[in-house]
């Protein structure tokens, strides 16, 4: 084989990839986005195929696939639309799926109703301990927000050009930043704390417990959506909330951090 049919060989395999799951493209414009947002535009790859910009690659990828007779996009295939499910159960299946994102926190509602206590929360909490919670909380979601969005997309970034060890590595590089940061806010939450006391010494112990353990909880959940591993989030929450239900139902009473 020459080595333009080599590169021609080569163009069809990119065009493939790009558009395995897509309608037939209309010109090479939609190539060349394809090209930049899979990241598919280093030198490297254009000297192999010959192209000097990401558009003249665009061009030529377009060219090869239009001229490959054999190639069948996804509205092109005559069987799909026979087999394609009756919306109903379409609306169905993919209504589960979007189910399973908001599962745990179903889950947790669920308990709250029919045992009156989840993983973080209890029916009797008084108004101060409460609050207590709500700062732990709120304090978790907002500095380790950043950090779970990079880590989902720039995960899911990594995932879609199949580098799972890039993958890997972005994911434990952010998790450790985010843990890192969580440690800090809550040593100056403690320094302006001891210098300023706001809050009564039980009402810090609150706030830092929720604060800690939270913040780890949504890095760890972070990681398990960036992995499409949603069930798994559920598993862990009905877990924490079946410890959480032997604990209120060993004959003992709570725990409190509260002093007498």
């Amino acid at each position: 084989m020459t080595q333009p049919d080599l590169i021609n060989e080569r163009l069809k395999e990119l065009g493939w990839e790009l558009l395995k799951d897509r309608p037939r493209p209309t010109d090479h414009w939609e190539i060349a986005t394809l090209l930049e947002t899979s990241g598919k535009t280093g030198a490297g790859l254009l000297s192999e195929l010959g192209a000097k910009d990401v558009f003249e690659l665009s061009k030529k990828v377009y060219q090869a696939i239009c001229d490959d007779k054999e190639l069948r996009f996804k509205d092109e295939e005559l069987d799909y639309k026979k087999k394609r499910l009756i919306f109903p159960i379409r609306f169905l299946k993919y209504y589960g799926i979007g189910l399973l994102f908001a599962l745990p926190m179903t889950v947790q509602i669920m308990a709250m109703l029919l045992l009156q206590y989840s993983l973080w929360a209890w029916m009797y909490f008084s108004v101060p301990e409460a609050s207590a919670i709500a700062i732990g909380t709120i304090a978790s979601l907002v500095v380790t927000g950043g950090f779970a969005q990079i880590i989902s997309r720039k995960g899911l970034f990594y995932i879609h050009q199949d580098e799972n060890i890039l993958t890997m590595k972005i994911s434990y590089i952010f998790f450790v930043m985010g843990l890192i940061a969580v440690l800090l806010i809550g040593l100056v939450f403690l320094l302006f704390q001891s210098i300023f006391g706001f809050f009564p010494g039980w009402m810090v112990k609150y706030i830092l417990i929720y604060y800690f353990l939270l913040a780890f909880l949504w890095l760890c959940f972070a990681i398990l959506y960036m992995l499409k591993q949603t069930w798994l989030c559920t598993i862990f929450v009905a877990l924490g909330i079946f410890i959480v239900h032997l604990v209120m139902t060993s004959g003992k009473p709570p725990l409190s951090l509260r002093a007498n």
